[in-house]
């Protein structure tokens, strides 16, 4: 599984021609060029741009997202640039863990350094989870799942985001999470069951949030399809 990511997903990318000068680059419209995909990927998984002459920092603590992520009062749910802060970091450990299983040469993180990683994830966001909290903004401190004032749907814009973050964070961290708290766990799996059952009764009973085929529906599946493909 690992192998066959790696080679197909996160390779190609870094293996890809480092094309970042203006004469390369892609420009506005026309204009001619290739987008810089390799220092893009560098810059994620290393918290630096080697093929633009960067080095890398000395340790997977002080890559940029990593501290970002590990500043104090962080909270994971609180805007959309923390989130994608979470998500960057959950894949600096997929990648890096990945890289450690398969033994390959020049892995950019020790285990050791994952491992801490690791910890102060599963602390992180158990930390801002909370099996009773349900609506987005109200619930602070915790992730709200839904605009529950709304009386809509229960499964509603809000949903897709949430179902994002913990299928991602059960894919990568379940073993390691169950070992600390399996309580927590199976709350986080309880929660999403909680809303793929509305999202499923939304489509049963042809509620219009998934059968007008407006801006909703896309989106919507898209929540569901993070956590179809995780725990099936």
């Amino acid at each position: 599984e690992n192998s066959a990511w790696l080679q197909n997903f996160v390779d190609p990318f870094l293996e890809s021609p480092c094309t970042h000068t203006d004469i390369q680059n892609s420009g506005w419209g026309w204009q001619p060029g290739t987008p810089d995909f390799k220092s893009a990927f560098e810059n994620v998984i290393l918290g630096e741009r080697p093929c633009r002459g960067n080095a890398p920092p000395a340790s997977l603590m002080e890559h940029e997202v990593v501290v970002d992520y590990t500043a104090s009062g962080y909270q994971s749910f609180y805007s959309a640039a923390n989130r994608d802060t979470a998500k960057q970091v959950f894949y600096v450990v997929r990648r890096g863990k990945a890289c450690l299983e398969l033994s390959r040469n020049a892995c950019p993180y020790t285990e050791a350094e994952l491992s801490s990683l690791t910890a102060t994830i599963i602390q992180t966001e158990m930390a801002g989870f909370d099996i009773n909290a349900r609506e987005t903004n109200r619930d602070l401190g915790r992730w709200g799942w839904e605009q529950d004032s709304d009386g809509c749907c229960g499964f509603d814009l809000f949903s897709p985001q949430a179902l994002k973050h913990w299928t991602l964070f059960i894919d990568i961290f379940h073993d390691e999470a169950e070992a600390v708290n399996a309580t927590f766990v199976a709350e986080v799996k309880a929660k999403m069951n909680e809303y793929i059952d509305m999202f499923l009764a939304a489509f049963e009973e042809g509620h219009w949030s998934l059968w007008n085929g407006n801006n909703w529906t896309p989106y919507l599946c898209e929540g569901a399809m993070y956590w179809a493909v995780t725990m099936w």
